[in-house]
């Protein structure tokens, strides 16, 4: 392969300064070229391309500093690209994320991607992980996968099983490029706030994402929450079962409790805290709902309080938005529950 001539390379000087890059740039972008490249160079269209996709000039002019072969590609085949990786199930910012992060994306045959994704599934990885993986860690698409075999190794030696460790790493990529003993630290002062070991590793195996919160989050709320009515050891088998607790505010739970309260539920969360995930605002509009329609909240039927969105629709034909647009935003003192 030979280098570019003088003539085509001021070409393409001319080209890139006419448009979006500086003199600094474009030597970055095709020291490297040779001839070859210099024949299959597409400029107008992919920069036309990125723009049409409202990349930023920033982001466009860095996308083909990294990738500089990617204006050898042809637009048509960009566009190919993207509307795979949308079949596949990325949304269009997780596409961007990707092409920011590594422009190799599109520099990929389909082949290769089609490739690397068959070898995280049959790791255990589903195509939401896989997604989120690649889009917010996109150096795995050009890694070998057996360093993700290792390091999932090397969690599962803390205690964990192995099939849950893979789903861990899946819902918090970040896990896979933490040292492991970070793991294990957080373990370690679970227990010094009175959890047995495996109580610790099931609270991370079911919400990992205690990995990113300080210790003091978890000992703030260790104290404060009895102040909402429960015991100690009432928080903490709460809180082993529904490690999410630890990622709401103070305030919030405290309101959550006070609808409960005035629901007569105070006792549920101690046996079903998943209904703590559920936002009050919900709450309220749906009391409104069932308020109007008949139905007073109990102890025998308040699970239909809390059903997930899809399955309140199918059991009544109204939606969170339907909801929204009869009674408006519904504030805190606004709630009307029904009393004999």
């Amino acid at each position: 392969m030979t280098s570019l001539d003088d003539k085509q390379k001021e070409e393409i000087i001319t080209y890139f300064q006419n448009n979006i890059f500086n003199k600094k740039d474009i030597e970055k972008i095709i020291n490297n070229w040779t001839k070859e490249e210099y024949v299959l160079a597409s400029l107008d269209g992919i920069v036309g391309f990125f723009i049409e996709e409202k990349y930023d000039i920033g982001d466009i002019k860095q996308i083909i500093i990294d990738c500089p072969s990617i204006v050898t590609k042809q637009k048509q085949k960009l566009i190919n690209k993207k509307e795979y990786l949308l079949s596949l199930g990325y949304k269009e910012k997780q596409i961007k994320d990707l092409a920011r992060r590594n422009p190799k994306v599109y520099d990929y045959s389909i082949q290769y991607i089609e490739n690397k994704i068959s070898g995280l599934k049959s790791l255990g990885y589903d195509m939401h992980n896989i997604i989120v993986m690649t889009s917010n860690y996109p150096q795995i698409l050009d890694s070998n996968l057996d360093w993700i075999v290792e390091k999932v190794n090397s969690i599962s030696k803390l205690g964990f099983e192995s099939k849950k460790a893979y789903k861990m790493t899946g819902t918090m990529p970040q896990l896979l490029f933490n040292d492991v003993e970070e793991i294990e630290t957080r373990l370690g002062e679970l227990q010094l706030l009175g959890y047995k070991k495996e109580e610790c590793v099931a609270m991370l195996e079911r919400y990992p994402f205690l990995m990113g919160l300080s210790i003091h989050k978890f000992e703030e709320l260790q104290q404060d929450f009895p102040k909402l009515g429960y015991t100690q050891e009432q928080f903490m088998n709460i809180s082993v079962k529904f490690p999410q607790i630890f990622g709401f505010s103070y305030e919030s739970l405290q309101d959550k409790i006070d609808l409960y309260d005035s629901l007569e539920l105070h006792d549920v969360p101690i046996d079903y805290p998943s209904i703590l995930m559920q936002g009050t605002s919900l709450c309220r509009l749906r009391m409104k709902y069932f308020n109007d329609i008949g139905i007073e909240i109990n102890q025998d039927n308040y699970r239909q309080l809390f059903l997930p969105e899809r399955d309140f629709f199918n059991k009544f034909k109204v939606s969170r938005d339907d909801l929204i647009e009869i009674y408006g935003e519904v504030e805190k003192e606004k709630i009307l529950v029904k009393k004999d």
